[in-house]
């Protein structure tokens, strides 16, 4: 699906469904939640939306039939308005191509029936807020957290200073996440490619700190009970990406959803996920990204 059919697509799904919840209910208004949406500020976490949750709890509760309706017009009428130039970062050629197979995938899925994690990430990338690497989403515009000094000892006091003062900052950064609808299977190149897309949009954002992932994904104990998964913290480790302890996860851990090896061990006391926090200075990806490219031509690629 090119871009536009998709986005004609979306503009008569749009058009639909709002006819669908036209004179409803009289408190109910999508317009406005939908300039919410679209005027959030950017520093604003991907799911920070208190007046959409509020009208979710009251369409559960009152108008259920009417929730999924809801929910469907605000991702397509989003993603009928889309465009790169609207956003408050630049973006690359890949990842306005990857917006696009997004887009694809949201209008080619059944409609939600609940506001979850992945429909708040959905409509994030829909508006914005979030945009497509490959194997992670990103927000954009994001912070490292301070508190991280403190949880650990001295020594990762330390090191969060030594890497602040390395990057000129702790804000903006590019803060990775998951999203099971977007991730492929994950693989060693995938990854890899996933890094140099963000290793491109840190060289057309010049004001990006760096990069910043939180999860049990880059706890240095998983490629123990996990060996598949070693390549994820390996390409960090050797290009000078920093880790530090953040919290101990329990039995609702992300580390179990797409592994039983994981929840077993988890079960019988051999492992206890662990969510660290990587932050690769944007200094130290650009000279990553530079031996790539320089290797890549050597090799005639």
């Amino acid at each position: 699906m090119n871009k536009l059919s998709s986005h004609a697509l979306a503009d008569k799904l749009a058009s639909d469904l709002q006819q669908q919840l036209q004179d409803q209910i009289d408190w109910l208004e999508p317009l406005a939640l939908l300039d919410g949406i679209k005027n959030r500020i950017s520093w604003q976490p991907y799911h920070a939306l208190p007046e959409l949750k509020q009208t979710v709890g009251r369409l559960e509760s009152d108008r259920p039939e009417l929730l999924g309706v809801l929910l469907q017009f605000l991702l397509v009428r989003l993603v009928a308005d889309f465009s790169p130039d609207h956003l408050s970062f630049k973006v690359t050629d890949e990842i306005a191509e990857l917006y696009q197979q997004s887009f694809a995938r949201i209008l080619g899925q059944p409609g939600p029936e609940e506001a979850d994690d992945s429909y708040y990430k959905d409509l994030a990338l829909a508006s914005g807020a979030l945009f497509p690497a490959g194997e992670r989403v990103v927000e954009p515009f994001s912070v490292l957290q301070r508190s991280l000094m403190f949880n650990a000892g001295v020594t990762q006091s330390l090191q969060f200073i030594k890497s602040g003062l390395l990057a000129g900052g702790y804000k903006p950064v590019f803060r990775l996440h998951v999203h099971l609808a977007e991730q492929s299977r994950l693989s060693e190149q995938s990854w890899r490619h996933t890094c140099q897309r963000l290793a491109q949009m840190l060289e057309v954002n010049p004001g990006i700190r760096g990069i910043v992932g939180s999860s049990w994904y880059y706890d240095p104990q998983v490629p123990a009970i996990s060996p598949h998964l070693g390549f994820v913290n390996k390409l960090l480790a050797e290009n000078g990406a920093y880790w530090f302890f953040s919290h101990i996860e329990g039995s609702n851990s992300g580390a179990f959803a797409t592994s039983q090896t994981r929840k077993q061990a988890f079960e019988t006391g051999k492992y206890l996920p662990r969510n660290y926090v990587v932050f690769w200075p944007r200094n130290r990806v650009l000279s990553w990204y530079q031996k790539v490219k320089s290797d890549n031509t050597e090799a005639g690629v």
